[in-house]
């Protein structure tokens, strides 16, 4: 148990390295705001696209898709019964209906991108990573239907098919069909794909600090609820998912995924979102910056209590 309390948290201390690395740099204004808009553009482009593609191309066949068709179904469920418990959740924290939509979101859909993925690879490798994907897949389809619709303001936004057709979700489906024809890919190819999805974990880690660094800090620990909501989002949700996989003796390797991923803070999007659509992003900031403190120690203590257990 304290082997992985140990890896989890020297893990997580190195992507943490690159997002002081993302804060330092905006702090002390070393870099233009245009440079966050391509890393952004790059990360949503070219390193998570390369990163999927890669991972469920040399993961994903014929003969393992019936094993691994539980993870996306227990993807379906369990984000199912965390919305419905977060739509009560967010009744009793806010009576506003933005800052309830914002907790809303922030209760549902942890950061699976650009935490959750990294530090999955890096704890057991690609084949679990390949797992990961799959049960995060209702995920992903969620945040680019309901989750941009639950943080926009309403008059802004319009929902669209297009919007489904991200490159993320695009590369996915094509590393799958890869996959599961058994294609094989020229070299250089596998290589591209290889060197762009190292680069994802660090880029996105930077872009994190940045996006910390444009909102005044006092600002962002003064509201006693975003404590509340990061409580709720590292420690008690993961905590409820982790009892209930036990009780209904599911997978071990499913268990230890569901509750991994529902431990990582807050997605970027409660902040990313909100900007680009013209809403108020700082009920967001806020929630962002307390759990991502707080989970320096919650997800080695969270990754510890599952390793006991399954």
């Amino acid at each position: 148990m304290l082997e992985i309390f140990n890896i989890t948290f020297n893990q997580l201390a190195i992507l943490f390295i690159f997002l002081a690395i993302g804060f330092i740099l905006k702090k002390l204004k070393i870099v233009h705001d245009t440079l966050s808009n391509v890393l952004s553009s790059l990360e949503v482009i070219v390193f998570l696209p390369a990163l999927c593609f890669n991972t469920f191309s040399q993961n994903v066949s014929v003969a393992t898709i019936n094993s691994k068709l539980p993870y996306f179904l227990y993807g379906v469920a369990i984000l199912a019964v965390t919305f419905v418990m977060s739509i009560g959740l967010t009744k009793l924290l806010a009576k506003d209906n933005n800052t309830r939509d914002v907790y809303l979101y922030a209760l549902t859909i942890p950061n699976i991108g650009y935490l959750g993925y990294p530090l999955i690879n890096a704890l057991y490798g690609e084949e679990m990573l390949s797992n990961t994907m799959l049960f995060c897949l209702p995920m992903n389809l969620f945040i680019y239907t309901a989750g941009i619709y639950i943080l926009c303001p309403k008059d802004n936004y319009k929902f669209s098919l297009k919007k489904l057709l991200n490159p993320t979700m695009v590369m996915t489906f094509l590393g799958i069909i890869v996959g599961l024809t058994g294609l094989k890919m020229p070299q250089i190819v596998t290589s591209v794909s290889a060197s762009a999805s190292a680069c994802m974990a660090p880029i996105a880690m930077i872009m994190t600090g940045f996006v910390l660094a444009k909102i005044p800090f006092k600002a962002m620990i003064n509201n006693y609820k975003t404590y509340i909501v990061s409580a709720l989002r590292l420690l008690i949700i993961p905590g409820l998912i982790l009892a209930g996989m036990l009780l209904i003796k599911a997978d071990p390797k499913i268990t230890l995924i569901a509750a991994g991923i529902y431990a990582m803070p807050l997605g970027l999007n409660v902040v990313v979102f909100p900007e680009a659509y013209g809403g108020d992003s700082k009920t967001g900031a806020q929630s962002c910056l307390v759990s991502y403190v707080l989970c320096i120690l919650t997800i080695p203590l969270v990754f510890s209590v599952i390793s006991y257990f399954v």
